[in-house]
């Protein structure tokens, strides 16, 4: 058990490094310590946590057949947390990926299970999660109950509560929330894009902020590169770019 606790705090560690595959293996070697302890709650917790971590590296069908077998799991397992709280994942993902009816789905479910489980903490949660998927969907009736319900259960200063509170704050005024601003969309889906592209062996970190109406790309690199590296870089930047300008408004 020691081993596979340290393997998930070592996974922890390498998610703050930004060092993605790192965190992967971790995980990986965490899940097959709780495996051959029957720890199934564990290796089955280990299991989505890869599909998080796969899904901010950006390779989306490597984080779906996780986050898909750790929910089979959770099923079997009759666990109403884990499958509550995997459910909210998974429907959080596909919401991500533009699926938003399989979204809504996996996020009413999350709800009811957590709900049917008594579980004040997984019911705020899955009550963020829903309302602010129908407060961006300018559902704002529905969001606003599920957005109060979780304020009610959850604890000031919560995370979870904070995200409730500041999307009901948008549908009182009438202000887009800060998830669907345009421009920090554009600039999440171009950093989403270049991780992908890039060697995940090579960076720790990539960041894309927007500085005077443009794009400026920050990137934390595990060695210096070589001149013909930079220069490699430097075109698959562009390349990128102009892929994502394709999908965008003009102004990009």
């Amino acid at each position: 058990r020691l081993l596979a606790d340290t393997c998930g705090r070592l996974a922890n560690l390498e998610s703050r490094l930004g060092d993605g595959p790192a965190r992967v293996r971790a995980i990986v070697r965490a899940e097959q310590c709780y495996r051959a302890r029957n720890e199934v709650g564990y290796a089955i917790q280990a299991l989505q946590g890869k599909g998080l971590a796969l899904a901010e590296m950006g390779d989306t069908a490597g984080a779906e057949v996780a986050y898909r077998a750790a929910l089979a799991e959770a099923e079997e397992s009759s666990s109403g947390f884990l499958i509550s709280q995997i459910e909210r994942n998974l429907g959080q993902f596909r919401a991500e990926l533009g699926d938003l009816p399989e979204a809504e789905h996996r996020l009413r479910r999350a709800l009811k299970v957590a709900t049917d489980n008594a579980h004040p903490e997984l019911t705020g949660k899955a009550a963020t999660a829903l309302g602010m998927f129908l407060c961006h969907d300018r559902r704002g009736v529905e969001a606003t109950s599920h957005l109060l319900m979780a304020i009610r259960v959850l604890e000031e200063g919560e995370p979870h509560r904070v995200a409730a509170e500041e999307h009901l704050a948008c549908l009182k005024t009438g202000a887009v929330c800060a998830c669907l601003n345009p421009e920090r969309q554009a600039c999440e889906m171009y950093r989403r894009l270049l991780r992908l592209a890039l060697p995940g062996e090579l960076v720790r970190d990539l960041q894309v902020t927007l500085v005077e109406g443009q794009m400026e790309t920050r990137l934390d690199l595990v060695r210096e590169l070589t001149a013909a590296e930079e220069e490699w870089v430097g075109e698959l930047q562009g390349a990128t770019l102009e892929r994502l300008r394709a999908t965008l408004p003009s102004r990009w």
